[in-house]
């Protein structure tokens, strides 16, 4: 499978959370009514679909993962276009995998580009600025930003390409040819 396909497969996660996003809202604006059988039925489709894409990405992010254990050393390789090397819980085991109460990227972005006032933006900015969040940002919680690093892996150029030196400090003595 390739990227454009994870992305449909990713898109349609999303769909599918806005509509079901428009379902509790119709019920909202009714007066909080009791959702029907027939809202029931399709919340209860799009939790069924929603499961099956996301085992599906699951599925498809170990063949990706054991792709890369695979080769040796510390190399990358590209196979079928696709960047085969480590991916970020592979390279910082140690990293939390806290979305600090959100319950996915979208909800995050929402409230930080809306500026809402959302306890959860202030415990998010603990890295970026803690005196005020409008004056740096928000620290981007590590379990979406371990997704976004990861999801780039597949459209980088250069780094497939290029030789990469693992390092186990801060320098790197590297010898180079001098006339």
């Amino acid at each position: 499978m390739n990227k454009t396909d994870r992305r449909t497969l990713n898109a349609e996660l999303v769909t599918n959370a806005e509509r079901a996003d428009t379902i509790f809202a119709l019920a909202r604006e009714d007066g909080n009514r009791e959702l029907n059988a027939k809202e029931l039925s399709s919340l209860d489709g799009l939790t069924m679909r929603n499961r099956v894409i996301e085992t599906r990405l699951n599925q498809l992010n170990e063949e990706r993962d054991r792709a890369g254990a695979a080769h040796s050393g510390t190399e990358e390789r590209l196979v079928s276009g696709v960047f085969t090397g480590p991916r970020f819980h592979q390279m910082f085991p140690s990293a939390s995998t806290d979305s600090r109460g959100w319950e996915s990227l979208g909800a995050f972005v929402n409230a930080a580009a809306n500026r809402l006032a959302d306890p959860r933006l202030q415990a998010s900015s603990d890295g970026a600025n803690s005196v005020a969040a409008s004056d740096g940002g928000f620290l981007i919680p590590t379990q979406f930003y371990a997704g976004l690093l990861d999801a780039s892996l597949e459209d980088e150029i250069c780094r497939p390409r290029a030789r990469v030196i693992p390092m186990t400090s801060d320098i790197v003595e590297a010898p180079i040819w001098d006339k």
